[in-house]
């Protein structure tokens, strides 16, 4: 009886503890090596990142960096982008090896020349392309002149087109974990770990966010 009951009194405890951390809390507070930040949709742990443009190239940054802005989601702060790119110089005595004049460049190997600040930003809505399928209308005219074995719809290797609306991800709910051992009495196999509680974190509006 007195195990029981001090079983009981443990998991009062525990489930104080969980609700109080739940209140108020902030993504950022989660981001170290003593908690699991779970995508409740995707499953993935960590912070997710979200694709940005700064004119110049691709890059992947932390939701956390990014603010919205009308229909665009922009980083909070400009980033480094490589403004042009050139080919790996080489050593006075690589090339020598290479019976080549000083300066030379290894030509397999493009490296960033210049760097400089930007800001990168995408669309929330818009468009996106994907490979259509065999039944889909746009294929239509495909099927006419063609035979169906020849058909592809491998991304970026279709043989039709289709255009469709997408709209970059802006909410999100995470599971907040404790990292804890199997014996511990609060573990949770299936989040591997004490599950705590869920967050919802919404890329706030760069007015906010500045």
């Amino acid at each position: 009886m007195k195990k029981m009951m001090f079983t009981m009194l443990i998991g009062l405890i525990s489930l104080g503890a969980h609700a109080d951390s739940g209140a108020g809390g902030e993504l950022t507070d989660y981001w170290n090596s003593r908690y699991i930040i779970q995508d409740k949709i995707s499953e993935q742990e960590g912070i997710p990142n979200t694709g940005v443009s700064t004119g110049y190239q691709t890059h992947y940054v932390k939701i956390i960096n990014v603010c919205q802005e009308d229909n665009e989601v922009r980083t909070i702060k400009p980033i480094s982008t490589c403004a042009e790119w050139g080919y790996k110089p080489l050593s006075r005595a690589q090339c020598n090896n290479r019976d080549q004049t000083f300066p030379c460049y290894d030509r397999d190997e493009r490296v960033c020349s210049k760097t400089v600040l930007a800001t990168g930003k995408a669309p929330i809505k818009y468009k996106q392309q994907t490979c259509a399928k065999l039944t889909d209308i746009e294929s239509r005219e495909w099927r006419r002149t063609h035979d169906d074995d020849r058909f592809k719809d491998d991304y970026p290797n279709c043989s039709v087109f289709k255009t469709f609306n997408a709209t970059k991800r802006t909410s999100f709910t995470f599971n907040i974990i404790k990292k804890v051992g199997e014996n511990h009495p609060n573990y949770e196999r299936r989040f591997n770990g004490d599950f705590l509680f869920e967050l919802d974190f919404d890329i706030p509006q760069c007015e906010a966010a500045l």
